[in-house]
């Protein structure tokens, strides 16, 4: 499933599926989720990341505190989550949890992110 088919889906259920598509910082320190043919950047075709802690789980992983308007971690990711409209999200879809992400990276071994265990998250 794409992007824009996923945030069609999402207009009347909740989903939990498997995409690829490019995880990406904002300017506020959020992360959103694109496709890569979105290159203008449509907020409309962009899915919200408010995974709780997600932050703070991604860089427990391995990926660096940098990011700005556009900037993608990596190549493209397969993305493992629950996807849902949400009123409060700034787009029109979200990931509210996830399984599994893996961020392709240009010659380095990609970053592999995994919901932390409770015991993680003091670490």
């Amino acid at each position: 499933m794409d992007v824009a088919q996923l945030i069609l889906t999402c207009q009347s259920e909740t989903v939990t599926c498997c995409i690829d598509a490019h995880l990406c910082g904002t300017i506020g320190g959020d992360f959103v989720i694109v496709e890569s043919t979105n290159t203008s950047l449509d907020p409309s075709l962009m899915i919200d990341v408010i995974v709780p802690d997600f932050r703070r789980i991604a860089l427990h992983a391995g990926l660096q505190a940098k990011g700005g308007p556009g900037y993608a971690y990596g190549g493209r990711s397969v993305i493992y989550g629950t996807f849902t409209h949400d009123a409060t999200s700034k787009y029109s879809c979200a990931m509210t949890d996830f399984t599994f992400i893996e961020l392709a990276r240009h010659r380095r071994p990609p970053i592999r992110i995994l919901p932390l265990l409770p015991t993680e998250m003091d670490t």
